[in-house]
């Protein structure tokens, strides 16, 4: 009797994990991109991973990419999305930095960029924050390929919600800047990185001095029909 409980938990445990997948900003090679999405018709927060390489995009070797957002939402959440006219986007992931090397990307309204003036804390508050933010809800366990998961969060859901959890309460990384407003039929963002190319510490004072690479990887576009376009710089 036991051994057949002790079977039922494990199998609970192992569906759990493959029903909680999650973007990942720990591992270099796995850590990736994602697009997410405040729905106003709705009042639904979308997170979709975009399956780019973090490591890439720092590296400064992304490539264009688009994808079709309504389709791939609906395939795996029939109809939950009529179109894409009321929305507040944006594009993120981060990389926790190993051996001196990682950072952040993520979109920027036209006239702005990223804040890479901050003392070492901040940026690696950023970082984990973004983890903490895109973490933070269930996630689907993707289309046939077992890609593109996607996590659908409620209002109430303050950690997650993009309206909470997310404009304004990631260090340095506030909807002002970050947010794109459909106009009539697309909207535009910008692509940037702030990358921590090599960690030193000051001997004389023993604070942190990192050195960071700040680059722009170039252009994203959303459409009212739900297509997300990545062009490179």
């Amino acid at each position: 009797m036991i051994k057949g409980h002790l079977i039922i938990i494990f199998l609970a445990v192992m569906f759990t994990c493959a029903v909680q997948s999650k973007p990942n900003i720990e591992s270099e090679s796995e850590s990736t991109l994602v697009f997410t999405m405040w729905d106003l018709k709705s009042d639904k927060t979308f997170v979709v991973d975009l399956e780019q390489s973090i490591s890439s995009i720092l590296r400064g070797k992304s490539s264009s990419f688009h994808v079709d957002l309504k389709t791939l939402i609906n395939s795996q959440f029939p109809e939950v999305i009529e179109d894409f006219t009321l929305v507040r986007w944006g594009v993120m992931g981060s990389l926790q930095p190993h051996d001196g090397f990682g950072g952040y990307v993520a979109s920027y309204d036209a006239p702005s960029a990223p804040d890479d003036k901050s003392a070492y804390p901040w940026i690696a508050q950023r970082i984990n924050r973004i983890g903490r933010y895109l973490n933070s809800g269930l996630y689907s366990k993707g289309n046939k390929n077992g890609k593109y998961e996607i996590s659908i969060r409620e209002l109430g859901d303050t950690a997650g919600h993009y309206a909470t959890g997310w404009q304004g309460n990631i260090n340095g990384l506030t909807k002002k800047d970050m947010e794109a407003r459909l106009k009539k039929s697309t909207s535009e963002m910008q692509l940037w990185s702030v990358h921590i190319e090599e960690i030193k510490v000051d001997k004389k004072t023993m604070t942190v001095v990192p050195e960071y690479i700040t680059q722009k990887h170039g252009n994203l576009f959303l459409t009212t029909s739900g297509i997300l376009k990545f062009t490179k710089e």
